[in-house]
């Protein structure tokens, strides 16, 4: 699976001094007060470019399960922006789904 993230500026700020193998990056920004109280995912199929083809080691233009999420703190103010993509053969995928809101 690739997954880059981007971060809000003072959480990226936060995550750049974090060891590279931290397991969590949200549980470790909990202990600076950083809360991730809601997300919003989009879950599509790509095709895998050459990067992301030697990366998941799959074929080049083979199509991926992708999904984009946008995390926002208790305010909504954005805290991470992901995108996930995996070949379909790999793990399912699993989500659970909290509250329900409408938008």
């Amino acid at each position: 699976m690739a997954r880059p993230a981007s971060y809000a500026e003072r959480i990226g700020e936060l995550v750049a001094v974090m060891p590279l193998d931290t397991v969590s990056h949200s549980g470790q920004l909990e202990l600076h007060g950083v809360l991730f109280a809601d997300a919003r995912h989009a879950i599509d199929l790509a095709r895998a470019d050459e990067d992301g083809a030697e990366l998941l080691g799959c074929g080049t233009g083979e199509a991926l399960l992708r999904e984009r999420r946008l995390s926002t703190d208790p305010a909504g103010s954005p805290v991470e922006w992901s995108q996930d993509a995996r070949p379909p053969r790999q793990r399912p995928r699993r989500l659970r789904a909290g509250g329900c809101g409408g938008g």
